[in-house]
């Protein structure tokens, strides 16, 4: 068999590949994917922010997105990762969050699965998370590991975001830092 005669085939084949990784690419049904979503967006007081936007604040403050309510505290910065329904996704930059929903934090290569509150704060110059559990709902996964809040004896674990190091703490409202801001969100 000769080469030459085998160029029809060869292009038919290229041509067919590189239409399902673009289907696929683009969540196409006939290349095996949902269709197209639409992005939800996320909405507060002065806060309408689409997809790949990020949302800071020097005042605490609150928007919704999706089903989820998401709370920050001043000096907080959070960037929209994902709006499709079921697939919320945030990023937490810096600060603190506390979210009440069906959502996912993420913080690196950290993903904290929320389903009905959880707060996580990000000491972005020291490469550490605090997540702190109120359901036995939520999760964190890493590239390492997954911890359920079940699985710990705690409420609070403190993470390094560079190593997964963690350890356990239980969670004092009384001698936070940032007892207002809990107070004032969880009334």
């Amino acid at each position: 068999m000769k080469i030459k005669n085998q160029w029809p085939h060869l292009i038919t084949i290229v041509l067919i590949a590189a239409a399902l990784l673009v289907g696929n690419r683009f969540d196409a049904r006939w290349a095996g994917g949902d269709g197209y979503q639409e992005h939800q967006i996320a909405i507060g007081p002065h806060i309408i922010r689409e997809r790949g936007e990020v949302i800071s604040s020097d005042e605490a403050t609150y928007f919704t997105f999706g089903d989820a309510v998401i709370h920050i505290d001043e000096n907080t910065e959070v960037k929209l990762i994902d709006g499709r329904e079921g697939h919320e996704t945030i990023q937490l930059i810096q600060g603190r969050v506390l979210v009440g929903g069906d959502i996912d934090i993420t913080v690196r290569e950290v993903t904290i699965s929320s389903t009905e509150a959880t707060s996580v704060v990000h000491y972005s110059w020291l490469d550490e998370i605090d997540v702190i559990f109120f359901d036995d709902t939520s999760s964190i996964t890493t590239p390492e590991l997954t911890l359920s809040a079940t699985d710990l004896d705690a409420t609070m674990i403190k993470m390094n975001t560079l190593t997964y190091d963690y350890t356990e703490h239980e969670f004092n409202l009384e001698n936070s830092s940032a007892k207002n801001f809990y107070e004032t969100v969880l009334d």
